[in-house]
C-alpha cells in the first residue's frame, strides 16, 4: 500500500523516492518479505547525488560493498573538511560510527 501511494505521488524527485523505498525495503528485508531490487537500482541510476547515509543503507539492503566504500569515502571527505575538535565528535555520531565500524569489519 505504501509503495502504491508513493508511486502515485511520484513527481520526479527520485532521490526522495529512493530514500523512502530504501527504508521500506530494509523493513521488508528485516521481516523476511520480498522486495524489488530492480526498482531500487532504477532509482539509483536516476539519482544525481546520494548521501553517505543513504549509501550505507543501500549497502545494508543490497549487500554490495561498493555502497559501503562510497559511504566511507564520502564520510571521510566530509570529516576532513572539519576542524579536529568537531571531526571526532562527528565521527562518534551513531551513523558515521556504524559506517566506520562496518568498513573496518569488511577490511579485516
Amino acid at each position: 500500500k505504501a509503495i502504491k501511494l508513493m508511486q502515485e505521488e511520484k513527481k520526479g524527485e527520485y532521490e526522495g523516492d529512493l530514500v523512502v523505498l530504501t527504508y521500506l525495503y530494509l523493513s521488508y528485508k528485516g521481516v523476511g518479505k520480498e522486495y524489488d531490487e530492480n526498482e531500487i537500482n532504477n532509482l539509483i541510476k536516476e539519482s544525481e547525488k546520494i548521501s553517505y547515509e543513504l549509501n550505507f543503507r543501500l549497502y545494508e539492503l543490497l549487500e554490495d560493498k561498493s555502497y559501503l566504500e562510497t559511504a566511507y569515502t564520502q564520510l571521510l571527505e566530509q570529516a576532513d573538511a572539519m576542524d579536529n575538535t568537531f571531526k571526532q565528535e562527528f565521527l562518534d555520531y551513531p551513523i558515521p560510527r556504524q559506517i566506520v565500524e562496518a568498513w573496518e569489519k569488511v577490511q579485516s
